[in-house]
Order: C-alpha cells, then sequence, then structure tokens
C-alpha cells in the first residue's frame, strides 16, 4: 500500500489538476493511480508502497526543425 505521504501527494495533484480544467480519472488497481487529460496532453501518476510517486507525461509528437532538434539534444546531455 502506499505512504500517506505519496496519496496526499496523488490528492492534491488530481485537485491542482481539475483546477486547471484538466478530466481527470482514478484508475483500479494494485496501486494508487490517476490519469488526467488536458488538451493533447496525457499525465499519468502512480504511488508506490515505497512512497514513491511516478509521473509519466504523453502528447503528440512536436515538430521542430533540425536546428531546434540538436538544441534539445544538447540541452538533454
Amino acid at each position: 500500500f502506499p505512504t500517506r505521504r505519496s496519496s496526499d501527494l496523488l490528492d492534491r495533484l488530481e485537485r491542482d489538476l481539475r483546477g486547471r480544467g484538466a478530466d481527470v480519472r482514478r484508475e483500479p488497481g494494485a496501486l494508487p493511480r490517476l490519469v488526467a487529460s488536458l488538451d493533447d496532453l496525457t499525465l499519468t501518476a502512480s504511488a508506490a508502497a515505497t512512497g514513491a510517486v511516478l509521473l509519466a507525461v504523453e502528447s503528440e509528437p512536436l515538430h521542430v526543425g533540425e536546428e531546434r532538434a540538436a538544441e534539445l539534444v544538447r540541452g538533454a546531455r
């Protein structure tokens, strides 16, 4: 079971996302999990028994030029 702290974080995240107009739902499963959609973004958050919270954000591809792509790759290193 997740810790109280990680569950509280998911609750706060849910309130904040709803306040920003996101469609938020809780998903059943062994770990508490929420999925939020806003515009073309989808955020998934899960709380683990260790207290860790895993966040994943997905969106449609963003097309950038060759120069900007090189800048983004250099910045990630």
